[in-house]
């Protein structure tokens, strides 16, 4: 394709430059190194034809599915097909109140092994997709899926107009409970052998309690526990198989199950035991310190 472009100025600085302004308001062009010496600033005026190759296709890509913010046994069917159990001590009585201890097993987070998502819709222009590609680095190192390589591949669709999900499954039985950084790259092939690639940097929240002190994937049901995240911000663990990440402290977290649950806000407190103990205020203006 070419563009023949009045251009209207061309500026040679002193600081040795050439600036190019055009007919079509500039777009595409950049300052380049001149051979010219560094003189005083002069002007020529001129046109000239430039060949570009614009881009054919404009797919996109949501990431949102990979949810840094909530995860859960509740955000999918039958707990996600996870193994579970539960577990309660014999209760005693204490101010003629029943008390005992439960303890929750989640077969997920004795292992877990979590999932990259990326939807991509091909764009719609008639041109259909032969091949995606999908990779991914989790804190700073690439991600091996479950069929041992690092980068998965996907058939197109024989149609235009698709959305279609990519996911991986990953081994993160190596990663502590936490939400790390997450950088996913997507190649999407066109039958017209045109190629794009996109990429976006999110978090992923890892929840591992293959190390937990009770037995391996068991939890204490009902004990919040909150830990700092390698990515900015803060984590808890809800005691009922699920977690929550706060962006930082004030933030009200995102309510995911969309049945308005007292997600919470994470504040600032003080305790007389500590000078820098947090709580957690729900909908309900209940706090956990």
């Amino acid at each position: 394709m070419t563009l023949f472009t009045r251009i209207t100025r061309i500026a040679i600085s002193c600081l040795g430059f050439v600036s190019l302004a055009s007919g079509l308001g500039g777009q595409g062009y950049k300052a380049m190194p001149s051979v010219i010496s560094r003189t005083a600033p002069s002007f020529i005026e001129g046109a000239r034809a430039i060949r570009v190759s614009p881009p054919t296709h404009f797919p996109t890509v949501d990431w949102s599915m990979n949810n840094p913010d909530f995860q859960g046994p509740t955000l999918c069917e039958v707990s996600c097909f996870a193994a579970s159990y539960s577990f309660s001590t014999v209760p005693y009585y204490s101010l003629d109140q029943a008390r005992n201890v439960t303890l929750v097993y989640n077969g997920d987070q004795a292992a877990p092994r979590p999932f990259i998502y990326a939807d991509v819709y091909d764009g719609g222009d008639g041109t259909a997709v032969r091949q995606y590609t999908m990779s991914a680095t989790l804190n700073g190192a690439a991600v091996t899926f479950l069929n041992g390589q690092t980068v998965a591949t996907f058939a197109g669709p024989p149609y235009s107009g698709a959305t279609i999900r990519l996911a991986g499954q990953f081994d993160a039985r190596s990663y502590a409970t936490d939400v790390y950084p997450l950088a996913i790259t997507v190649r999407v092939t066109y039958t017209d052998n045109a190629v794009v690639t996109k990429t976006t940097s999110t978090q992923i929240m890892v929840i591992n309690e293959g190390s937990s002190p009770i037995a391996k994937g068991w939890t204490v049901a009902g004990l919040q526990r909150l830990r700092t995240t390698t990515s900015t911000g803060y984590m808890i663990t809800n005691g009922d198989g699920s977690a929550t990440r706060f962006s930082g402290l004030g933030v009200v977290a995102a309510d995911y199950t969309r049945r308005q649950a007292p997600i919470l806000e994470l504040i600032p407190t003080r305790h007389a035991h500590s000078s820098t103990s947090m709580g957690r205020r729900y909908r309900s203006s209940r706090r956990i310190i």
